[in-house]
């Protein structure tokens, strides 16, 4: 989850209200959020991730100023309301985009008086909606920029890579495809535009460069403190995260006294997705739910007439009212993408009511556990190891395309179990081994001395069905294939059981120091050492040897 460091006072004068430092510290993690301990002025805060429109100090002070009111203040303060005018500016989408990143929304904010702590805030809260909303740009990437150093209309089209402007960070002109193999965001990034052979470009009435999408800005357009008036452009493959993310971006600086503006977005004849369209955007239309009360009361476990319902939603910056003893109309603000279903209101009902206030109830049923019969062989593999001086990890049991398949040279297999609504593209699937978790872990204690033994029990995915097992790795600077031979039958004698060993070809691991084990005539699991190129693309820097094995031992 991100953590947002809120510099409290920055934070109570746009709430518009000071608030002592315990009294944040306590009332925070009701909305949703871990508080840390305060450095100073600044209060570092962990907002969880159902909720990017928070992940700025703009957008905490707008939800605490309306969650942290009296009764009365709150039946006294209007909810946020965006006025929109027309810009006159027009972004020209061209139909070649349709096959490198379809779509583009925009929006002008006016009369923000920039500062230098300012303008590293919204870099920051660029980069947070970048990795949720955004999916490290693949969805949705954010470009700001000072509109008055340019001329509209705006042209979102391709080129060639060998065209060339100047990006942000650079004193020189340098070609696309340099930019990607040689700019750090273009390092960082150019995964995104991979395999295309044309590139995706923002260019102001004179063909000159506002953006890069979703690599990097023009140094024309960079924001300084001299800057009052933006140009927000959000590119993206589809079109609900681009204007959710703008939604955000544009209300968060209206927080700050700016002035929104709209932009109409013209799709040539051609394209594909939206030819002949146009868009006017931002949208800052609410968005209403017809919520059933006793289906609300039930869940919650409370008897709360309708109109009762009204304040704590509002605390929550919902709009309520009643339609009838049974149902409330609920309206939710163009900055929340979090609301999807009637039960997204009852949990925020629920926070504004207090959970506090929620009476306790006993459970209906009562029920023994077991333990699991694999449980015993767990906790036999746990205390083996731990006297083989291994040290217990557990690593996440989701995982992702690279640290699952591709760093250790795998091919990404078809029938794997995906997320349907990833949080980061690092989690899109379950695991299905227990050896590039350990492997991550290693490379974020690389600072530890070594040597280092870490070992997990754990669940994988294979062919839709829950694995037990057991793995372990060791790294220190003259670990090899014996290291782990002798820690695997070492382990298996403390199951009483002998093993036999065969070579194994595994991609993950040296040709030739790679060994299946068998027991029983039946293939339980392999050890060996690592290929360097697993090792280096995990950023390890001293060999390393493994083994990974079902427990479920015949």
């Amino acid at each position: 989850m991100p953590v947002i460091n809120l510099n409290i006072t920055e934070l109570n004068s746009l709430i518009g209200k000071e608030y002592p430092v315990n009294e944040l510290v306590e009332k925070i993690p009701m909305i949703g959020a871990d508080v840390g301990e305060p450095d100073g002025d600044i209060l570092p805060v962990e907002f969880f991730p159902d909720r990017p429109d928070m992940f700025s100090v703009e957008g905490a002070a707008r939800a605490l100023r309306y969650f942290l009111a009296s009764e009365e203040e709150l039946r006294e303060m209007p909810l946020p309301d965006y006025h929109i005018s027309p810009s006159g500016i027009k972004i020209h989408v061209d139909r070649s985009m349709s096959e490198v990143r379809p779509f583009v929304v925009g929006a002008v904010v006016r009369g923000v008086k920039m500062t230098d702590e300012l303008i590293r805030s919204l870099m920051d809260h660029q980069e947070k909606l970048h990795l949720s909303i955004g999916r490290r740009r693949v969805k949705a990437a954010i470009g700001v920029h000072d509109i008055s150093k340019v001329e509209w209309p705006f042209t979102y089209t391709t080129r060639e890579p060998d065209f060339s402007f100047i990006p942000l960070m650079k004193d020189r002109e340098m070609t696309l495809e340099e930019i990607l193999n040689v700019h750090e965001k273009g390092i960082a990034y150019r995964c995104i535009l991979e395999g295309r052979k044309n590139y995706p470009l923002i260019l102001d009435n004179k063909g000159r460069v506002l953006s890069f999408p979703p690599i990097i800005n023009g140094v024309l357009t960079a924001v300084n403190e001299g800057t009052t008036d933006v140009f927000i452009d959000v590119t993206g493959m589809e079109m609900a995260p681009i204007n959710l993310a703008l939604n955000i971006f544009t209300t968060a600086l209206a927080e700050r006294g700016g002035k929104i503006e709209s932009v109409e977005v013209e799709y040539e004849q051609g394209h594909p997705d939206a030819g002949g369209k146009t868009c006017i955007t931002p949208d800052l239309s609410w968005g209403e739910m017809k919520v059933p009360i006793p289906e609300m009361n039930r869940l919650l476990n409370t008897h709360i007439p309708a109109k009762d319902w009204i304040l704590p939603l509002k605390r929550m910056t919902l709009r309520a009212a009643t339609q009838g003893e049974n149902v409330i109309s609920v309206a939710y603000p163009p900055y929340r993408g979090d609301i999807l279903h009637v039960w997204d209101i009852f949990e925020d009902a629920a926070i504004g009511l207090g959970y506090d206030r929620i009476p306790d109830a006993a459970p209906k049923s009562v029920t023994t556990g077991l333990p699991l019969s694999i449980i015993p062989t767990l906790r036999r593999f746990q205390r083996a190891m731990v006297g083989l001086g291994f040290s217990e990890v557990k690593a996440l049991t989701l995982t992702g395309e690279k640290d699952g398949y591709l760093r250790m040279r795998l091919p990404v297999p078809e029938d794997d179990i995906l997320i349907l609504n990833p949080v980061t593209e690092d989690h899109t699937r379950l695991r299905t081994s227990l050896l590039p978790g350990l492997l991550s872990i290693l490379t974020a204690n690389k600072h530890r001395d070594l040597p280092q033994r870490l070992f997990e029990a754990g669940i994988v995915v294979k062919n839709g069905k829950n694995h037990y097992m057991g793995g372990g790795v060791i790294i220190h600077s003259k670990t090899g294939f014996t290291d782990i031979k002798s820690t695997v039958i070492s382990m298996l004698l403390s199951f009483g059981k002998e093993a036999e060993f065969r070579p194994l070809s595994h991609p993950s691991f040296i040709a030739g120091r790679c060994a299946v084990i068998i027991i029983d005539e039946s293939e339980i699991g392999y050890f060996g050492e690592l290929h360097p190129e697993a090792i280096t693309n995990f950023q390890i820097e001293y060999p390393v040897a493994g083994f990974e094995m079902e427990l479920e031992l015949p």
